[in-house]
Order: structure tokens, then sequence, then C-alpha cells
């Protein structure tokens, strides 16, 4: 069984898109910290569902190397992805024929947090979820109060009906 593990937020500027995030909710990011790839984000964990959270994303220095969510061309913010916690990660890895990375990064304090994943699409952002294990690192839902409730994730693909159009065209 998959279960929402968080949703994704890219800007082009962290500070920016938590002042965003608390114009349009009324709620103020937490910071999160840098990953190792030269991004940096934010969390708003959810009261529901129980044990989700937002992620807001921007590169902490341009260009990021691995270009996940397109930090390095995002302009606005953005939902850039979404993330999944099967039971398994491996066997959904497997299942799925993806590879499975290593991830961390450094929390404010210091605490060095360590999770594993099926890599998400680097760019253009992708409508598929990513997978993610945590591990024996804390979830990032528990990093502060939850005060917001995701009432629905409605996931919109413009490449379907881009794909539909071909297929006319060549009377498909």
């Amino acid at each position: 069984m998959e279960n929402l593990d968080h949703i994704v937020i890219a800007g082009p500027d962290l500070g920016e898109l938590i002042d965003w995030f608390e114009e349009l909710t009324g709620v103020r990011a937490i910071p999160g910290g840098r990953h190792d790839h030269g991004t940096e984000n934010a969390l708003v964990p959810l009261a529901e569902p129980k044990g989700a959270y937002v992620e807001l994303i921007a590169a902490a220095e341009k260009p990021v190397e691995q270009n996940f969510f397109d930090v390095n061309g995002v302009k606005e913010p953005t939902p850039a992805a979404w993330a999944i916690h099967p039971d398994d990660l491996d066997a959904y890895a497997k299942e799925h024929g993806k590879g499975v990375v290593d991830m961390q990064r450094t929390a404010p304090d210091g605490t060095v947090l360590k999770w594993r994943l099926i890599t998400p699409e680097v760019a253009p952002i992708s409508t598929e979820p990513f997978a993610i294990d945590w591990g024996e690192t804390p979830h990032p839902s528990q990093s502060g109060e939850a005060t917001l409730r995701l009432e629905s994730l409605e996931i919109k693909d413009d490449r379907i009906a881009v794909t539909f159009e071909g297929c006319a065209t060549i009377g498909a």
C-alpha cells in the first residue's frame, strides 16, 4: 500500500516561496535545511492526511547540479512533484524497474537527515509520484505543528492531450 508522503512546491527563491505560502495559507513554513545537491527547503506538516507534509524547495545556489523539480528554471511557485511511501521501497523499485539512491540534508541545527528514494524526474516536472523511505530518520511531518488539511490532490498532465492530438494527426 502506497501512502502520500509529501507534496513538493518549487520556487526560484526559498525566502520568497515561504512568504508566498504564508500569504496563501496563513501558515509559515519551518526551515528544513540544505540538500547535498544544492537545494534548500522548508516544511509544512499537514494535519490531514496524518504523516504527510508540504515541501517548499528552491536552489540554494544556481545552477544546481541535479535539477530536481526544475529548480534551475522555475520562475514562480509551482507544484512540482508528489511523493509516496510504499511499505517496501526496494520491492516497489524492482516492480517499477527503478533504482534507489541514498540522499541527505543538513537541518538548521546541524543534524544530518538521511533517506532513500527512487529518483524523481530531473526536468521537466513530472506528474508521476516518486517513492521515498525515511528509514530511521524522524519523518518531516513531525517537524512542527500540523494545522493544514489537504482536501484533495488532483494531477493534470498536458502531455496526455498532446499524445491524443498526435494520434489524431497520424490518423490513429
